[in-house]
């Protein structure tokens, strides 16, 4: 798992490092639900902009499947929506 909330000398606080100890024993899920709920403005944004970027992504594969279809494709799907300049990262949540 990254840390991104580390203080000036890469310490976790007492309270953080509590709550990523206790997800060991959350049940499957609970990460999930408690993004979806959560309603901070940070997470409420976060959460429209995965909702425009699903449009965006459904839209450009609609698109590119109806060229296919028409026979005039000329770039795949993946060079639409662009070049990855950000990496994704994996979260182990055990």
């Amino acid at each position: 798992m990254t840390f991104r909330s580390f203080g000036a000398f890469g310490m976790l606080s007492k309270e953080r490092l509590f709550m990523l100890s206790a997800f060991r024993w959350a049940p499957k899920g609970f990460a999930t639900w408690m993004f979806e709920k959560d309603q901070r403005p940070g997470m409420v944004k976060l959460r429209e902009n995965r909702k425009y970027a699903h449009e965006v992504a459904a839209k450009l594969i609609e698109e590119k499947r109806q060229e296919l279809k028409d026979g005039t494709s000329r770039r795949d799907v993946l060079s639409l929506l662009g070049p990855s300049c950000i990496p994704l990262m994996k979260f182990n949540m055990r």
